[in-house]
């Protein structure tokens, strides 16, 4: 039996449906409002946090304080945006997902 990966994805909500990089990840940034998503395999969002500014630091502080942490390099994915895996320092997961990022972009977009 395989165990459950997930992927932490840093992002400005705001321009999440660009398919090009947002910010250049280590600069910061007056008002930056991004987040930090913690995704499971199917892409469903299980966790995200704000992150106050771009970079690792700023998004490994955040994961921090949701109980996840980083154990994988940050990489972009195929939209520039940068990932890494992760896992969950509490042991336990909530009972039900919040929603996919294609959800809550449905509820955005429509």
């Amino acid at each position: 039996m395989s165990e459950t990966t997930f992927t932490a994805v840093r992002d400005d909500p705001a321009a999440f449906c660009m398919d090009w990089p947002v910010f250049d990840p280590d600069s910061a940034q007056a008002g930056f409002e991004g987040r930090v998503f913690v995704l499971d395999q199917a892409g469903v969002r299980v966790a995200d946090a704000p992150v106050g500014n771009p970079g690792n630091p700023a998004a490994d502080r955040a994961l921090r304080a949701l109980g996840w942490t980083r154990t994988g390099e940050w990489r972009p994915d195929d939209f520039g945006r940068p990932t890494a895996r992760v896992v969950c320092d509490r042991g336990w997961l909530p009972l039900q997902p919040i929603a996919s990022l294609a959800e809550e972009a449905s509820l955005h977009l429509g």
